[in-house]
């Protein structure tokens, strides 16, 4: 009976295309399962390689995933913050999820394409989004307390969206009005 080959750390991350130390850490953190030991030192079968290879085929780092889609970092961190995206923090290393990745590539082509879903749907800022009302923070803010406005919600956050606003807009059109006239009265009374 043939004995299975014992391979290297070195080896398995030089397969996986990784670090030793990242292949290390992918085990701390739960991504990948721990490598059977003898004594002190870990071990590596041809059938745990492949298992790895099975994570790391699903995963796309976050340079790949910005070539990809033809992304900023910027952009990038606005498509987790939207949930266009999830993120897996492995080892100091963001992940994200191939199949992800590969719909929203269909779902816009270009990087303008992804630029624009992002401007349409993204929360935005309290600040932006009184500004795109035309009111004050404070009057926005004391909206939201008197329950004038009810913000939609995307787990515990607030999530204003373009349509959002547009809809709040229509509501709240007598609102804004006269929130418009008392801020330009204040402001002609301040000699702005």
């Amino acid at each position: 009976m043939e004995k299975e080959k014992r391979l290297k750390a070195y080896e398995v991350a030089k397969e996986l295309g990784i670090t030793v130390a990242r292949l290390i850490s992918w085990q701390k953190k739960g991504g990948l399962p721990p490598a059977p030991k003898v004594g002190r030192k870990r071990y590596y079968t041809q059938e745990y390689v492949e298992k790895a290879k099975e994570f790391v085929e699903k995963h796309l780092s976050a340079r790949e995933t910005k070539e990809i889609l033809g992304i900023n970092d910027s952009l990038l961190q606005k498509l987790v913050k939207g949930g266009f995206l999830t993120i897996e923090r492995m080892g100091g290393k963001r992940l994200f999820l191939k199949e992800e990745v590969e719909k929203l590539k269909k779902k816009c082509p270009t990087p303008q394409d992804v630029k624009d879903m992002v401007k349409d749907q993204v929360g935005q800022s309290i600040s932006w989004v009184a500004r795109q009302l035309g009111v004050s923070r404070q009057t926005f803010y004391t909206w939201l307390h008197q329950g004038v406005i009810s913000p939609p919600k995307k787990g515990d956050k607030i999530f204003f969206t373009r349509a959002a606003i547009e809809e709040i807009k229509k509501n709240l059109a007598h609102r804004l009005e006269q929130a418009h006239r008392i801020r330009t009265q204040v402001l002609r009374s301040r000699g702005k």
